[in-house]
Parts: structure tokens; C-alpha cells; sequence
């Protein structure tokens, strides 16, 4: 049923700080990669086993700083990775943006420049085998009401085009 797709929201990657720390810039890949060599300490998903993470590893590749990074990278296996840097543990977290704003004592810096970005797409659809079509299909209808993209923007979700 491809018809049936829908594009429910995108995410992409951010970086956050600590709730009371400065902003850094990272308005352009040199911002970037300036703020990433100042820093203390640096935490982002493992790369074998999160996108984001997969992704910052190859931004840190085309920046020419992997080398440099790795003393003070921590890599985690999943979930709220950034949890550490509202602990006061870790300097800078990079994560989906989704997996940066529900988290405690932190604040969101922005998101990667364009030239670094990953932008992950989420799509919602009928299978051809659903229990019940119509009210499937009255799910996806609702998740694309105003509502439901305002409750989406909030938790980190951008509109498609």
C-alpha cells in the first residue's frame, strides 16, 4: 500500500550543554569543529549501534579531528546518551534532537550546521495485512492533523517539505 505513506516528521542532530553552561557556536562546520577541539569532553551513541552516532563519527572523520577527539569521546550503547552532560559529567552531548530535549539539565545548543546534518525521516503507512484499514487509516489522518504536528515540532520533530 504505498499509497498509503505519509511523512510524519524529521529529526535531526543536535548538540546540547549543560543547562547552565555558555552557548557555543555552531553555526558552520568550522564553528563546529573550533567548539568540538575546545572542549573537555564529548558524548555521542556508539556507532555500531545508533544512526546519530554512525553519523557524528564520520562528521568528526570529514572535520580531520577523529584522532583528536578520541581522549575525551565517551561512546554509549543507547538511549538518552546526553543524560551525562546534564550530570555535569560530560561537556558536550550529540545526539537526535528527539533524544536531547526530554532530558534534565540540559539545553539544546542547535542543531548541526546543514553541511554536517543527518536528517532521519519518519513515515507512517498501512500494511497490506492491518487488522483494521479504516482505522488505521483514521490514525494516520490524525497524525497529521495541526495537533498533532504541534505536539511533534515540540518534542523535536521538523514538517517535511
Amino acid at each position: 500500500m504505498p499509497s498509503s505513506a505519509r511523512e510524519l516528521g524529521r529529526v535531526g542532530v543536535g548538540i546540547t550543554v549543560h543547562e547552565n553552561a555558555p552557548l557555543p557556536d555552531i553555526s558552520t562546520p568550522d564553528a563546529v569543529k573550533r567548539t568540538l577541539l575546545a572542549a573537555r569532553s564529548i558524548v555521542y551513541i556508539n556507532p555500531a549501534t545508533g544512526t546519530s552516532g554512525k553519523h557524528f563519527a564520520q562528521v568528526l572523520q570529514n572535520l580531520g579531528i577523529a584522532e583528536a577527539m578520541k581522549p575525551k569521546t565517551t561512546l554509549l550503547e543507547g538511549g538518552y546518551v546526553v543524560e551525562a552532560v546534564g550530570r555535569g559529567e560530560i561537556e558536550l552531548g550529540i545526539h537526535q534532537i528527539t533524544e536531547i530535549l526530554p532530558v534534565k539539565g540540559i539545553k539544546l545548543v542547535g542543531p548541526l550546521p546543514e553541511a554536517l546534518q543527518k536528517v532521519t525521516v519518519y513515515v507512517g503507512a498501512l500494511t497490506p495485512k492491518a487488522r483494521d484499514p479504516e482505522q488505521a487509516r483514521r490514525f494516520l489522518a490524525h497524525l497529521q492533523t495541526p495537533e498533532s504536528r504541534q505536539a511533534f515540532a515540540k518534542r523535536g520533530y521538523m514538517a517535511g517539505p
